[in-house]
């Protein structure tokens, strides 16, 4: 069996953490912005919110670590990492999308608008 450590925002904490459980993922974010995850995904990227990192995503070091709860996982040959939103995060998404949305290119503009307009 390998050894795991998990992590949040840096500190060590158990699995059934009762922050990251009522945080929500970006698909339940998604939702309440009327998008699917994928078009979240690619906002919070070219808004410069998070990266993309492997499979996983990671915010930037100058996101406030208010708005998130980073679930990471390590062993001695594998990194993986799952983030969530806190209900400031959360908010924070659904009240700026707009001023988000401005950042990204054209594509992604044209997506969203798109999906939103169905």
């Amino acid at each position: 069996m390998k050894n795991y450590t998990l992590k949040f925002n840096g500190i060590e904490a158990t699995e059934n953490t009762k922050e990251f459980l009522d945080a929500f993922t970006t698909t339940e974010v998604s939702l309440c912005v009327g998008i699917y995850a994928r078009l979240l995904n690619n906002i919070l990227i070219e808004s410069n919110v998070i990266y993309k990192k492997y499979d996983y995503y990671l915010p930037y070091e100058n996101i406030s670590k208010e708005l998130y709860i980073l679930k990471e996982y390590k062993s001695t040959d594998k990194y993986s990492a799952s983030i969530r939103w806190t209900e400031l995060g959360k908010s924070f998404i659904i009240k700026d999308i707009d001023e988000l949305l401005a950042k990204c290119g054209k594509r992604t503009k044209l997506q969203f608008k798109k999906f939103v307009s169905k």
